[in-house]
C-alpha cells in the first residue's frame, strides 16, 4: 500500500520507490548494432537480455560464474 503522503508525481520519478515498494519503470530505446554490451549473470533473465542484444547485432559479452545451457550456445 502506498502511503497517503506520497503523490503520483513522487511515484513516477525514476529511482524513487513507487507502488508496493517497486521502482518506477524507465523505458529506454537503444541502438545496439555494433556496440559492446555487457550482460551480467547467466540465468533466465540474462539469457533473454543477451538474445535480444544479439538479435540487434550487438557485440555481447556475458560475465557469470555459470550460464544457462541456452546461453552457452
Amino acid at each position: 500500500m502506498v502511503p497517503d503522503s506520497q503523490t503520483a508525481q513522487d511515484r513516477a520519478q525514476p529511482g524513487r520507490l513507487g507502488h508496493a515498494g517497486a521502482y518506477s519503470v524507465f523505458p529506454v530505446a537503444l541502438l545496439a548494432e555494433g556496440r559492446p554490451c555487457l550482460v551480467v549473470g547467466g540465468g533466465k533473465i540474462a539469457t533473454r537480455k543477451a538474445k535480444l542484444l544479439l538479435d540487434a547485432d550487438a557485440d555481447v559479452t556475458v560475465v557469470a560464474p555459470e550460464v544457462s545451457e541456452e546461453l552457452a550456445e
